[in-house]
């Protein structure tokens, strides 16, 4: 007679719902390789199931876990034991998903121990102890592993904190939150107001919270997000501090102006003698050795790039694979000519990553005056434009390449408190492991040091050297405002032989572009293995670096002169943090296999006796 108790149709439920969960990991993981743009489905779907994303993971992996998933289902509704273990191993990893994840994973492993399920499966065994310590030794070890390693930790407390105690509030006076002078207060104020509350998920419900309340003191022109939880706001100058009281506002801001980083624009006949920056960074043993940029995409933040060019073409199509224009097309010759030190394809004076694919994020516009400028609002909306893209394609391994920034002592830049365009960035590399490379800036002879954001504590800061590799005269010089080491590193800044937006050779000066030849040194050792962390690469090129004069780090070259061959070699030597994050993972799984040993043990010693015996 068929068993109709509640514990058999709750059984037979979880037979349904393992059966649907693996359906729809193999689905999914199918339509993941033919475009990632399912990645956002698939991430609100390991929400529910708790199934480690295949973005971060093994997609081959993913589909052995559809296919498991699908046979303890069927297992659970013939009642076979092994299922029973199984639906336990594959309910531990959901509970790293917080919080649909969580409460079915425990559900799942609650009922399926409970003593009312032995009657359906038949008892465990309760021998073997060391087994049952030594598993839960391991789970215990192998998910506080993982859930260091892949962030989890941080979710987690974001999720507690947040869920317990609500949004975090700032005990700072009004008046302490301003970091607006009293000349530039003016009758209606440009802002950036920044908020106390993570970003991502919690930025946006803050952003929900507190609209209504804010959008009755001014305009708000947008919001942010993905890097930044902050919204740009027009308010009146007797708004400020009645903004500032509120406890879920962090910081306001004055919307200041950045400039992107060149000296001169000259036709190249006007140098003579000069070699070209690809052959002073002897990038064709790079490339000779495959490390060529391909499968890397560069995000070039500036005024935009011309991707019509010719040398901008690759086999009869734009290397730019996507397009992000606040203002226009390309308003200004400088985002194309520093495209080109990336990727340009011409025969003689190819970019340092010939191979590399580019993102055009347009946020310049060329002011009253002819000069081509781009206000923090701005920047900050490239940067979202650049994390959306990361993760509407997570495959790819995206750089960000900053040639343009301001003085970070006139905007009093630290790393305890970074500026709103430095807090961004890092959030970049951080959030979404996008190393961020940006000019140290052209302001050394008007006294001013380093630039934000290149004075961000996860910002690749570049510097410029000449041709002969000595320092630069413009070029500015560390430390940051609080006195951290910058820049990094230093790369040709003068007399850099690059292409305008109509295909013409020009030579140009600037940290603009010894920051884009970084870049694509960058995309030419991330090539192979991108398992690398954001600051695994800013460690191999600090190390690598060829040391200038004097010896040891200087406030003017940093650690010293690209090398690229020497950090593939260094980066070659360390363990790519995916590696630890998926050996950890599977470790939880290993740590259940042996809590159950004594029963999936036997069961199968005595289906082998069976087998044998028929």
């Amino acid at each position: 007679m068929k068993d109709t108790s509640i514990m058999s149709k709750i059984t037979d439920y979880i037979g349904f719902f393992y059966i649907f969960a693996g359906i729809i990991t193999i689905v999914f993981t199918f339509l993941f390789i033919v475009t990632p743009k399912f990645n956002n489905i698939l991430s609100s779907y390991t929400d529910i199931f708790g199934y480690y994303p295949s973005t971060t993971s093994i997609l081959v992996f993913d589909i052995i876990l559809g296919f498991s998933s699908i046979a303890v289902g069927i297992g659970l509704m013939s009642r076979f034991q092994l299922a029973r273990i199984g639906a336990i191993i594959l309910a531990v990893p959901k509970l790293v998903d917080l919080p649909y994840g969580v409460i079915v994973g425990a559900l799942i492993i609650a009922i399926m121990v409970m003593p009312q399920s032995n009657s359906i499966f038949g008892k465990f065994s309760h021998k073997k102890v060391p087994f049952r310590v030594a598993g839960i030794i391991l789970i215990a070890i192998s998910f506080f592993a993982f859930a260091g390693l892949s962030g989890y930790v941080d979710e987690v407390s974001d999720d507690i904190n947040i869920g317990v105690f609500g949004f975090p509030q700032s005990n700072l006076l009004p008046q302490e939150k301003i970091y607006i002078s009293q000349e530039d207060i003016k009758n209606e104020n440009d802002v950036i107001v920044e908020l106390t509350a993570p970003v991502g998920k919690y930025a946006v419900q803050q952003q929900n919270m507190v609209y209504t309340q804010l959008e009755s003191y001014g305009n708000i022109i947008n919001t942010y997000s993905r890097t930044l939880n902050a919204l740009h706001m027009n308010i009146p100058r007797d708004k400020l501090t009645e903004i500032a009281s509120n406890p879920y506002v962090k910081a306001i801001y004055k919307n200041n102006i950045n400039h992107i980083y060149y000296n001169n624009n000259r036709n190249i006949t006007d140098v003579y003698g000069l070699d070209d920056a690809t052959n002073l960074l002897n990038t064709h043993w790079l490339w000779e050795n495959g490390y060529n940029g391909s499968g890397v995409v560069v995000a070039v933040i500036d005024t935009g790039i011309n991707e019509d060019m010719q040398y901008l073409q690759r086999d009869g199509h734009s290397i730019v694979i996507a397009s992000y224009e606040k203002y226009g097309d390309w308003v200004h010759w400088h985002g194309t000519a520093v495209a080109s030190c990336i990727a340009s394809q011409n025969e003689q004076y190819k970019g340092v990553a010939p191979m590399v694919n580019l993102i055009d994020v347009e946020v310049f516009i060329i002011d009253d005056e002819g000069d081509a400028v781009a206000y923090d609002s701005d920047i900050l909306w490239g940067y979202e434009k650049v994390a959306e893209f990361k993760q509407e394609h997570p495959d790819y391994f995206v750089i960000a390449s900053c040639s343009f920034g301001i003085p970070a002592e006139l905007v009093s830049d630290t790393w305890s408190s970074p500026y709103p365009t430095s807090r961004g960035a890092n959030n970049l590399a951080l959030q979404y492991n996008i190393p961020v490379v940006a000019s140290a800036g052209n302001d050394a002879m008007y006294g001013f040091k380093i630039s934000a954001p290149a004075s961000a504590q996860y910002v690749l800061a570049v510097g410029a050297v000449d041709k002969n590799i000595k320092y630069a005269y413009f070029s500015s010089q560390g430390p940051t405002p609080d006195g951290h080491k910058k820049p990094d590193v230093a790369n040709i800044g003068v007399d850099v032989r690059t292409f305008d937006p109509d295909g013409n050779l020009i030579v140009v000066d600037g940290t603009s572009f010894s920051c884009p030849l970084t870049s694509g040194i960058l995309a030419d050792i991330a090539t192979k293995d991108n398992g690398y962390t954001a600051i695994d690469y800013y460690n191999a090129l600090r190390h690598s670096a060829d040391d200038l004069p004097p010896h040891g780090f200087d406030y003017k070259t940093g650690y010293g002169f690209v090398d690229g061959k020497g950090a593939v070699e260094i980066i070659g030597h360390i363990p790519p943090k995916k590696i630890f994050i998926d050996i950890s993972f599977a470790m939880i799984f290993i740590g259940a296999g042996i809590v159950f040993f004594p029963e999936w043990s036997s069961i199968i010693l005595e289906e082998r006796r069976k087998w044998i015996r028929t």
